[in-house]
């Protein structure tokens, strides 16, 4: 807490809560193969039918934070304190920025020896969004077994997901208010089921920014691949 003494100034909104959150996983059979909408395609449909669509849908309002200082200006052995606030320190839309997401003018350092008047979870980080998507496709054989090839697609889009650093000061308007989530990735499954086992393998490929790689390759660059083989209960 900023003031040990006086928890009451500690209520307000939760640090890294996010007001609203919206998430959705749907499952989507695409028109395509014998007994769907466009039919099946003569001598190819055993490749082309059967194609279904997954995914998980996440958004989400930005998360709150404290402004915090450096050190420890009110001497009480305590780090993280919170300087004054002297007005709102938000900004529009037009004027936010990977290196200023608010308004650093709207802090002041505090008297020394005094705790700042800022409160708790004050301001709002960037909002979330993102989209997994994957493409599956199921060929049957004779007893019982399956052939499964899975695509899945995560975090697809080439724009990073944003957060606000863990540690930070509010009254460095130099330093960098936000950091990229993690890479996008593509995995790539190809699983057989038969009645008492399951044979799996993941082949992880690295996309959009960030990616360390296991294969450095421009066409395929391979961060990972692991497999599996289990009986089945």
């Amino acid at each position: 807490p900023n003031n040990p003494r006086n928890l009451r100034a500690e209520w307000g909104p939760s640090e890294g809560f996010s007001d609203r959150r919206f998430r959705l996983n749907f499952i989507y059979d695409l028109p395509f193969g014998a007994g769907r909408t466009f039919g099946k395609v003569p001598g190819i449909d055993f490749l082309t039918g059967g194609w279904r669509l997954s995914g998980i849908a996440s958004i989400m309002t930005g998360e709150n934070f404290s402004v915090r200082l450096p050190g420890d200006p009110n001497n009480d052995g305590l780090s993280n304190d919170r300087p004054d606030r002297l007005c709102s320190g938000e900004l529009s839309g037009e004027e936010r920025s990977i290196d200023r997401w608010f308004d650093t003018s709207a802090f002041a350092q505090p008297e020394a020896f005094t705790f700042g008047n800022a409160g708790r979870g004050i301001l709002v980080g960037p909002p979330y969004h993102n989209w997994d998507l994957s493409l599956i496709k199921d060929f049957m054989f004779p007893n019982r077994h399956r052939l499964q090839f899975r695509f899945a697609f995560l975090m697809p889009s080439t724009t990073p997901i944003l957060k606000i650093p863990a540690t930070y000061s509010a009254l460095d308007p130099s330093a960098p208010l936000q950091q990229p989530n993690g890479p996008g990735k593509l995995k790539l499954r190809c699983g057989i089921s038969s009645e008492g086992w399951d044979v799996g393998c993941w082949i992880q490929v690295g996309c959009g920014w960030g990616s360390s790689f296991l294969v450095s390759s421009p066409w395929f660059p391979v961060s990972s691949i692991r497999w599996h083989a289990r009986p089945r209960p």
